[in-house]
């Protein structure tokens, strides 16, 4: 019989360094340095040798940064986040007077959010030139100047990036010049003119992944004869008012390899809920396509036909969409605060938006899938903000 001394486990603190690193590798900054390294001595050494350190300040309160700044060396940071958000007010000065930028040499991810042009001039020609930043995250407060976007364009032609956020305007768009042989994998922008549209991927061709906040800013009159196949995965997250369907025609000619799209349109036309019409637009132009998320809303209808309704959503009905693809659209017509107007909602499930309005059922004019409670749980899967109208049963 194996004695109890045999059977005993061991302790955390007797694992190797090297075990302990790997789990910190799943603990944020935060937690390390707050708790982790109170536990005992050896793993207050441990958090002293660790090099991959994760930092998000997004939901840090300004005495912890403090004790995290002192705490960690810059040059064992492999992630950094940093945020002047709601949530978070003046914290990037704070975070600038604390350490020294150009300590932080092993940087692979950088995330910026709600920074003012004055602090991203002040950050960026510390980041540019770095030969490890993979991935770069820019979201701005206010509006970006010329001097930033020209320190934007250094930064983002570095050879290592791989993946990039930029929350900028159309206009300020104009002034980045893409590298040539841009290494690129995945980019998310806020907008751009078709003709940025077009350099991107010209100079991207290694670019798989390219998100939309809004989408495609002026009208495309022009043909293009080229296509770009290396692009897989395109989403427009929230395109308010849409382009014409001839335009939308003219985005899609060109990206012929996408497995997957993605379209929100909060205003739409009529064109733009028609089955058919998107049934020949993925037949002709997106041959590969195997997953299509979409969402649209057609606004202030006064003149609501039940029987028109069922024809449209027949539409969805076809063996395109039901045997083909086995995509699930949801046909949802909601009587407004005023009893004339309606709102047409149309989309795939589960539901691609992350906010969600609940209406009611007496609402409810019109469904294309029964709603019930487990389906409903699935078609809200991503969803993280639900505003429900509660009201009375109308009889």
């Amino acid at each position: 019989m194996a004695s109890s001394g045999e059977n005993k486990l061991p302790c955390l603190d007797s694992l190797p360094v090297e075990i302990l690193y790997r789990i910190l590798d799943h603990l944020d900054g935060h937690s390390i340095i707050l708790s982790f390294r109170y536990v005992c001595k050896k793993f207050a050494a441990v958090t002293n040798t660790y090099n991959r350190y994760k930092l998000d300040f997004t939901s840090i309160s300004k005495t912890d940064c403090h004790v995290i700044c002192r705490a960690i060396k810059p040059e064992n940071v492999i992630d950094l986040t940093i945020s002047d958000g709601d949530m978070t007010p003046g914290q990037i000065s704070l975070f600038l007077s604390l350490v020294t930028i150009d300590r932080y040499i092993k940087l692979r991810s950088l995330t910026l959010l709600d920074i003012d042009d004055e602090h991203l001039q002040r950050l960026l020609p510390h980041i540019t030139g770095s030969r490890l930043l993979t991935s770069l995250s820019i979201k701005f407060r206010g509006t970006e100047s010329a001097v930033t976007s020209a320190q934007a364009s250094a930064t983002i032609s570095q050879a290592t990036l791989q993946r990039l956020e930029f929350d900028m305007r159309s206009s300020a768009m104009s002034q980045i010049r893409w590298p040539t042989n841009f290494t690129l994998h995945y980019l998310k922008i806020t907008e751009c003119t078709f003709e940025q549209f077009c350099v991107i991927l010209d100079h991207s061709p290694n670019l798989r992944t390219l998100v939309f906040r809004t989408g495609i800013s002026d009208s495309i009159h022009e043909t293009i004869l080229k296509s770009y196949p290396q692009l897989t995965s395109l989403s427009f997250n929230d395109a308010g008012i849409f382009k014409p369907v001839g335009e939308l025609k003219s985005i899609l000619s060109i990206t012929p390899s996408l497995k997957y799209l993605k379209v929100i349109v909060l205003i739409s036309s009529e064109c733009l809920l028609d089955g058919s019409e998107w049934e020949s637009i993925i037949g002709t132009y997106l041959p590969r396509l195997n997953r299509f998320e979409f969402c649209f809303s057609l606004p202030n209808i006064t003149n609501y036909n039940s029987l028109d309704l069922q024809s449209r959503m027949a539409r969805y009905r076809t063996p395109f969409w039901i045997e083909t693809k086995r995509w699930n659209v949801v046909w949802n017509v909601v009587c407004t605060f005023d009893p004339t107007m309606h709102r047409i909602l149309v989309y795939s499930t589960p539901m691609c938006l992350i906010s969600y309005s609940f209406i009611s059922r007496y609402r409810k004019k019109a469904i294309s899938i029964p709603v019930t409670i487990t389906n409903f749980k699935t078609d809200l899967d991503i969803v993280s903000t639900i505003s429900m109208t509660a009201t009375t049963e109308q009889q």
